[in-house]
């Protein structure tokens, strides 16, 4: 009896788990996520899906922009925990150290699953390209997640071609939670 019952638990256990791992996507939206990262969020099915230890993406493979989004977390090492908008401020610095052409376009405290969080919209050059990027900080804990889009900036080159997935990052934002 105990042998049947083992197995007949086993069998379920396995179909769930093949059940589980079959997530259908919500709205036109799948899941990222990954067992070494304590966070997830959710992207436009037709966008590829990227595991990196401690870092999760996805893209557009067929649009011009270059449009990614990433996700990852890191210490704020600091003795008092800061607010977002505090940590902010740190963050910026070292994106302007990191990307000489950093323009800062606005930056505003939100709300995300009850959480004040900070909010950026940016510019950067790296050599010759420019990008626009969106940022989203949330302070959990003793660590900073952050979730970002880059996407090229649009320029006489590919006007044509453009996609400003702004509206789709703001439905992305919606979907991000700390395990």
């Amino acid at each position: 009896m105990k042998k049947t019952l083992c197995a007949i638990l086993a069998v379920a256990t396995i179909g769930m788990g093949l059940i589980s791992c079959g997530k259908k996507p919500e709205n036109g939206f799948k899941p990222v996520e990954s067992k070494t990262c304590d966070y997830t969020f959710s992207c436009p099915e037709s966008w590829t899906v990227s595991y990196t230890d401690g870092m999760l993406s996805a893209y557009n493979p067929d649009d011009v922009s270059k449009a990614n989004v990433t996700a990852f977390s890191f210490s704020h090492g600091q003795e008092k925990t800061p607010s977002a908008m505090e940590y902010w401020e740190t963050y910026q610095k070292q994106l302007s150290d990191t990307f000489g052409g950093f323009t800062l376009n606005d930056v505003k405290e939100t709300e995300l699953s009850k959480r004040k969080v900070a909010h950026a919209d940016y510019s950067v050059t790296i050599g010759d390209e420019a990008f626009e990027c969106e940022t989203i900080l949330v302070i959990y804990e003793d660590n900073v997640y952050t979730l970002t889009l880059t996407q090229g900036a649009k320029t006489d080159l590919n006007s044509e071609n453009y996609n400003d997935h702004s509206d789709e990052f703001a439905e992305i934002i919606k979907t991000f939670r700390i395990k």
